[in-house]
């Protein structure tokens, strides 16, 4: 149950009254979404240009894979309910694709900072005084909220099409 949701760390925020809990399958949903995209293109970009296996193929699977297997592992287990799921699914896909939209821009470092910047500003300005979320704030809101569902895959659907239109060697590699 530790990890179902049902948990979290109090975070302040400046609209709130009170202390926010966000569930721990938020945080977990960040640390991995920034192991993804902080691993992204780790060579050398000269050796990259003549390799074989090509790493951008390799990168982009793995960018496609995890989060499936993250959302069936979920379903699959005994310990983590539905509503968790939902709500860390949605959260790493939107962080992988605002983590992918910074890092076509400035590299790998810049798709790190981006995913913790966003979390720090979910925390602190993403909570209401009424006791609702900001429509931005897609990592801490309601489990059914459908319109944080469609920010979090817009976000995934733009950053995946950014990486792949600029190619997953520039987008990384020439910024590293």
């Amino acid at each position: 149950m530790f990890l179902a949701g049902s948990h979290g760390v109090r975070l302040p925020s400046f609209a709130a009254v009170a202390l926010r809990e966000t569930p721990f399958t938020v945080i977990a949903a960040l640390l991995l979404s920034i192991a993804l995209v902080g691993g992204l293109g780790g060579g050398d970009p000269r050796l990259e240009a003549i390799a074989v296996r090509r790493i951008a193929a390799f990168d982009t699977a793995m960018l496609v894979t995890v989060p499936a297997a993250f959302a069936v592992a979920g379903l699959a287990s005994q310990i983590v309910t539905r509503v968790a799921v939902v709500v860390a699914v949605r959260a790493l896909v939107g962080f992988i694709g605002l983590g992918l939209l910074a890092c076509a821009q400035g590299g790998r470092l810049a798709g790190t900072v981006s995913q913790v910047a966003f979390f720090v500003l979910v925390t602190l300005l993403g909570p209401t005084t009424d006791g609702s979320v900001q429509v931005w704030a897609f990592p801490i809101a309601a489990p059914s909220s459908a319109v944080a569902a469609a920010v979090a895959g817009g976000l995934a659907l733009s950053g995946a099409t950014i990486w792949l239109l600029m190619g997953p060697e520039r987008a990384v590699l020439a910024k590293t």
